[in-house]
């Protein structure tokens, strides 16, 4: 996600490194036979640094229930190719 934003702002190609975790929260465990579901949303940006939030959602595949496991902030910077 940070990768891409950081692409989208000029021709210059660069990869977002990541430079801070601030927070993460384990919520619950998750088991083995669960299947991990990944969301990333970018909730800040400047012209220096992102913000990206990350949830994760663990589904069990007999029931179909779904329970969120983790959350963290995490922070990126541009790193040019160059």
């Amino acid at each position: 996600v940070g990768t891409r934003h950081c692409n989208t702002q000029n021709g210059e190609h660069c990869l977002a490194a990541l430079v801070r975790v601030e927070k993460t929260e384990f919520l619950t465990p998750m088991f083995i036979g669960e299947v991990a579901h990944v969301t990333a949303e970018i909730t800040y940006t400047s012209e220096h640094s992102l913000e990206v939030q990350v949830k994760v959602m663990a589904e069990n595949v007999l029931t179909g229930a779904k329970k969120m496991t983790n959350k963290a902030a995490l922070w990126y910077v541009p790193c040019s190719l160059q």
